[in-house]
């Protein structure tokens, strides 16, 4: 799958929105996590300083594998 399928699949089964961007300060790459819950989202995870917008997408994916892999035990 592409990422945005990958990412698309997260939000669908598990409400987890992962987001890659540009910080807005240091020209690094961010990524971070909310969980939808009923009428608001919750704060996850977050995470600084990639140097590519590539980087910070891949790590923000494998973490979403991580916490559901983690909560389905």
């Amino acid at each position: 799958p592409t990422f945005s399928q990958a990412f698309r699949f997260f939000r669908e089964k598990y409400n987890l929105e992962g987001i890659a961007q540009r910080g807005t300060d240091f020209g690094w790459y961010r990524w971070y996590i909310h969980e939808y819950k009923e009428n608001y989202k919750k704060y996850v995870a977050d995470y600084y300083e990639y140097d590519t917008y590539e980087e910070a997408e891949l790590a923000c994916l494998k973490y979403l594998i991580e916490i559901t892999k983690t909560n389905l035990k």
